[in-house]
């Protein structure tokens, strides 16, 4: 049993081989021959691979509707068409060394590169001044145009800031202060993707399997690797369960196994402000399948975590599909458009006394509801612009 019911289980996923991901679009080989996806993977595949390792530690029996469970046990891992109450976080690429467990985020998509004849430079982003002659925009609901913090002379190009934020780095961000380059990771630093060619085999394994290729039927996967000491973090409540404090989990395509531990991370501090703080910016850690496609959820009628606030401005990604495989319906699952991890909105408190109470009940948790919440979908930091 975990100590505290409502406590969540940090556990350190890693990788005994390479790991393979798709995303939602259809894969034919000789059509398409190109089979990849995101990394890391979108949270729903971590929350399947983690409640599956649950059932078998359960001595779970799959032929039974219910799994054969009763009491605690059932109502966490639920059934065959209920998940129960299980739930994740999302999952972050993370580092596992003698100090602990240091997390890596994406980095959001309002800090950019400087592009320059001395190197690239960090450079933050803000909604431009509201009195500021900054032209005619078509954008929505009167959001204002995002510009760089510390103005640059005209000519000046920007371009995606690459790599990973260290939890410090990260924290600094939240801060509304630039990260230093010590706090940016490369990728190739964390894993590295390996492409592998193959070819479509003739017959099926069941009944008339040849072994022998098929003509134009070759095909790429996208493997990745991880480099050493790096896997994946994810936040587990498994309310009064017991969660196993090291274990074997499948995860991906092909079947591939990965290895689990608990941890202890680092605790995650909230960016300290001022009593009149007003402009909070909201930071997507997971993908957001919201009712209103880019935008969260109540904030077209001015409301987020029941605080009434403005939307100034917006750094939102090209959206990305979140779906699935429903085992128990033998189908795909509806994939749906979502907000992409990294994507930031810049709000302004009607009411500054709010800021405490916005934070408390929306930092470091999801902005989704029901199967999506409990699936470590939308999930939020919050820091300050």
């Amino acid at each position: 049993m975990n100590p505290d019911p409502m406590a969540a289980t940090t556990l350190f996923v890693e990788p005994n081989d390479v790991l393979v991901f798709r995303d939602g679009r259809p894969f034919d080989a000789g059509a398409d021959h190109l089979a990849t996806g995101p990394f890391p993977p979108p949270p729903s595949t971590l929350y399947g691979a983690v409640r599956s390792a649950l059932l078998a530690h359960a001595g779970a029996r799959f032929d039974e509707p219910a799994f054969g469970l009763t009491g605690d046990e059932a109502a966490v891992l639920g059934t065959h068409t209920a998940p129960g109450s299980l739930s994740i976080g999302p999952p972050v690429l993370a580092l596992k060394s003698r100090t602990g467990l240091h997390r890596l985020y994406p980095v959001p998509l309002d800090l950019l590169a400087r592009k320059d004849g001395a190197g690239p430079e960090a450079v933050l982003l803000r909604p431009a001044p509201e009195t500021g002659a900054f032209g005619k925009s078509n954008l929505p609901r009167g959001l204002r145009p995002l510009l760089p913090a510390t103005p640059h002379p005209a000519g000046t190009f920007y371009e995606r800031m690459g790599g990973l934020l260290t939890e410090e780095g990260f924290a600094a961000l939240l801060a509304g202060i630039v990260p230093d380059s010590s706090q940016v990771v490369r990728v190739d630093e964390v894993f590295v993707r390996e492409p592998r060619t193959s070819v479509s085999l003739r017959g099926d394994a069941l009944h008339d399997f040849t072994g022998t290729g098929l003509n134009g039927k070759l095909f790429t996967v996208d493997f990745v690797r991880l480099c050493e000491g790096y896997g994946l973090a994810v936040d587990v409540q498994a309310g009064p369960i017991a969660v196993p404090r090291s274990g074997l989990l499948r995860l991906g395509g092909e079947g591939r196994t990965a290895g689990f531990t608990q941890c202890e991370p680092l605790p995650a501090d909230r960016p300290a402000f001022e009593a009149g703080t007003k402009q909070v910016r909201v930071v997507l850690l997971s993908p957001a399948p919201f009712d209103a496609g880019w935008l969260p959820d109540g904030l077209d009628a001015g409301m987020l975590g029941g605080i009434r606030v403005r939307l100034d401005g917006a750094a939102v990604g090209r959206p990305v599909n979140v779906g699935g495989w429903d085992i128990a319906a033998g189908r795909p699952r509806p994939t749906r458009p979502a907000a992409p991890t990294g994507s930031v909105y810049f709000l302004t408190l009607e009411q500054p006394s709010d800021a405490a109470a916005l934070f408390d009940s929306l930092d470091g948790q999801s902005l989704c509801s029901g199967a999506d919440a409990q699936q470590g979908l939308g999930y939020v930091r919050l820091g300050l612009w």
